[in-house]
């Protein structure tokens, strides 16, 4: 850059001892990054104005040879610095930050509506300026909406890994948080912070902060926060991971889904837990759990997923047998989940108690971990010589090669108002005996522990858990139809 000349002393560097970069920033935000070793160089920013550098204790060393300039850190000024790692000082109009050159960007701006929403915006260490038509300047992020003006907003980096917003509209809103920010006011973003720019929404993350989360502690106590979600509790835990329960930035609370760390080498559960994220976030109905906000597998930050905080529990501990009309009625809350499921083109491939919550306003569907689109390739019970799904519930068409379709999930749904009705399943703890049961006999009748259950009700269920797809109902819309009538003469 023409305004930034650097002279290093090349005889002193040792490349082997390389550690981190001085990154200089002009006034017309171009930049140029030097090498710092653990030996001495030296530095020049313009005429006469020479500084040496050394690396001592995690900081940069930077004394005035010749010249008067001064280097500024916040408000006071030195002849003589230690510059800390990830740490803003300015020297001649220009910026110096000590970087590692492994972590080259400060944040990310993340979009979360209209024709922005998934894109996102990697944040270095210069200014960015916000608006519908911006200049040349690589940096300068261009949002072409009718609400947004020409210079919208201002980011630029402060210290210590931070990012700040200044208003520079005063006719187009920027929010921060959904709080006002006044022209020309700066705001310093934390990570998860909401932005809203005229009718378009965005999220900041520091991927600082993505790196040095540890949502396990291993001396019992909580992360303090995933994401920018406070934590507050923990809900449970499993093999899989823990599910904690927190609080958004307006106090709302929210349950947050955290895989575990040994979990994120295997390429298949990345693949379903993106899927479940990708099924969840695109499915309202008041019979499924809304899927609030993720973090994707695979990428810099560690994954997670919020999900709306239900007001319930499982019916996993629920005393059985329900009598009657209790079990079709949730029966009838479930096939009306699993009609706008099939709706979709969603099968869930594992309906049990754990996965079903009684709400306030009946049962809600969770967790999507193995669900996929119908139609989509791979679908069938094994992959690579694993079941996905809990042995129990399973529909015994899987363990011999079919595909899961829609019957599937009405097979486990039989299977629930079975064991709703009877008050337990004729299966033992051992999953390859249960395998071996499924695909040689036959449940019992339901009147041989229930004599008094009507005998259309029993022709119901047992349409419902006929080991051949073909035989059974085929649609949950054709079982919700039946049990509608069923209800209707069971009440006369």
């Amino acid at each position: 850059m023409d305004e930034v000349t650097s002279a290093v002393s090349q005889s002193a560097v040792d490349q082997d001892v390389l550690a981190f970069q001085l990154k200089l920033i002009g006034p017309d935000g171009t930049s140029r990054a030097i090498p710092v070793s653990e030996v001495v160089g030296s530095l020049e920013l313009g005429p006469g104005e020479r500084w040496s550098y050394q690396w001592l204790d995690e900081a940069l060393q930077l004394e005035r040879q010749t010249g008067q300039a001064s280097i500024r850190l916040g408000e006071a000024e030195f002849s003589r610095l230690k510059l800390p790692l990830r740490r803003r000082a300015e020297l001649l109009q220009h910026n110096l930050w000590l970087v590692d050159p492994r972590d080259p960007l400060v944040g990310l701006l993340e979009g979360c509506s209209g024709e922005y929403q998934g894109k996102v915006w990697s944040l270095g260490y210069q200014t960015y300026r916000v608006g519908r038509r911006g200049s040349a300047r690589h940096n300068d992020i261009e949002l072409n909406h009718p609400t947004i003006s020409r210079l919208q907003a201002s980011l630029f980096p402060g210290d210590d890994a931070e990012f700040w917003l200044e208003a520079e509209s005063g006719t187009s809103p920027a929010l921060v948080n959904s709080q006002l920010v006044a022209l020309q006011q700066r705001v310093r973003l934390a990570h998860g912070d909401l932005l809203q720019l005229g009718e378009l929404t965005f999220r900041y993350r520091s991927v600082v902060a993505d790196r040095q989360v540890n949502y396990f502690p291993t001396d019992g106590s909580l992360p303090s926060s995933v994401g920018p979600y406070r934590v507050v509790g923990q809900l449970g835990s499993g093999g899989m991971g823990v599910v904690y329960e927190g609080v958004d930035s307006q106090g709302q609370p929210v349950a947050l889904k955290i895989p575990l760390p040994h979990l994120l080498k295997d390429a298949d559960f990345i693949r379903r837990f993106n899927r479940e994220m990708k099924l969840g976030t695109d499915l309202q109905h008041p019979r499924v759990t809304r899927i609030l906000h993720f973090e994707p597998a695979g990428g810099e930050a560690y994954p997670y997923l919020v999900m709306e905080k239900l007001q319930g529990s499982t019916l996993e501990k629920v005393p059985l047998p329900l009598d009657i009309s209790q079990a079709l009625q949730w029966c009838q809350e479930l096939l009306e989940a699993l009609e706008y499921f099939h709706q979709q083109g969603v099968i869930h491939r594992d309906l049990k108690p754990a996965n079903l919550y009684l709400t306030p306003i009946g049962i809600k569907v969770a967790d999507l971990g193995i669900a996929h689109f119908s139609g989509t390739v791979g679908a069938r019970a094994t992959q690579t010589g694993t079941i996905l799904g809990t042995p129990v519930y399973l529909d015994p068409a899987m363990l011999r090669g079919r595909t899961a379709d829609s019957r599937s999930d009405l097979y486990s749904a039989g299977l629930l108002l079975y064991e709703w009705l009877v008050g337990s399943l004729p299966y033992p703890a051992d999953p390859l005996q249960i395998f071996r049961i499924k695909l040689s006999d036959d449940l019992p009748p339901m009147t041989d522990s229930n004599p008094g259950l009507p005998e259309a009700l029993c022709q119901f269920v047992d349409k419902l858990i006929h080991p051949e797809p073909e035989a059974r109902f085929q649609s949950a819309a054709q079982a919700l139809a039946a049990l509608r009538i069923l209800r209707s003469e069971l009440a006369q």
